[in-house]
């Protein structure tokens, strides 16, 4: 019962952030999840809170939606999920926290050094596929999709509704893996998840979302990128700290 209450309340907290601050919600529910559940199971509904919050977002905004670049990410994402099915694989929890805590860092040095375009074919289909292996491993991959969108062509709200397009697949798929595909590893751990659990979960994604929009407005433009920068690199320092100690402690 207390996990019934507590699970729904990250998600909608975590749904305030991802809508106030373009990220860091979805990382920050990710270590939530992989501290109170097993590492399938924290996946698995990581992917329906998100797959909901990213296609709510979709929805709204679908008159924006650029669909050509996404042909080619979804070439990668297949290939990734092809590769990833050949072994099944699934991560233990300190993996996932090293992921979360390297991403950020990660994010500012590719930013920085590589002239990355979602729009550009063979670049689309790298990020499909890389992105796609962070969903499968780590369960986050939206601060890559960052860099692959920073020099597109495209404007704000189209960037906001092809971004949630793309997170959305990529999230329907990882539920798909871990239900079915990683089922033989995981023991039937994905699927043993509560109907009322990710019911709350389904409904405090949605709410989360629509109340950041007030938020939102609150929030110069300047604010917004010190402090999504400072939130992400602080998350990042204490996640790689909790995997490395994870890692020592076993």
């Amino acid at each position: 019962m207390g996990l019934m209450l507590l699970i729904p309340l990250c998600v909608l907290l975590t749904a305030l952030i991802s809508g106030v601050l373009g990220m860091a919600g979805g990382m920050i529910l990710m270590g939530c999840l992989v501290t109170l559940l097993p590492v399938a199971s924290a996946l698995t509904l990581h992917a329906v809170a998100q797959f909901v919050s990213n296609g709510w977002r979709a929805l709204l905004h679908r008159r924006h939606i650029v669909w050509k670049p996404l042909r080619f990410y979804v070439l990668g994402l297949a290939a990734a999920v092809a590769t990833m099915s050949l072994i099944a694989f699934v991560p233990d929890p300190a993996l996932v926290f090293i992921l979360l805590g390297i991403l950020p860092f990660a994010q500012l040095i590719l930013a920085k050094h590589l002239q990355l375009n979602i729009a550009h074919p063979v670049h689309g289909f790298i990020c499909g596929f890389v992105s796609t292996l962070l969903h499968l491993s780590g369960g986050i991959a939206g601060m890559l999709l960052d860099v692959f969108y920073q020099r597109t062509a495209m404007t704000r709200h189209q960037i906001i509704a092809s971004k949630a397009t793309t997170q959305t697949l990529s999230h329907m798929v990882r539920m798909v893996y871990f239900t079915v595909v990683a089922s033989s590893v995981t023991m039937g751990a994905a699927t043993a998840l509560s109907i009322y659990l990710i019911a709350g979960v389904t409904i405090a994604a949605i709410a989360g979302t629509v109340l950041s929009s007030r938020l939102l407005d609150r929030l110069s433009d300047k604010n917004f990128r010190r402090i999504t920068q400072l939130v992400l690199l602080v998350l990042g320092m204490v996640f790689l700290a909790r995997g490395v100690y994870l890692y020592a402690s076993t």
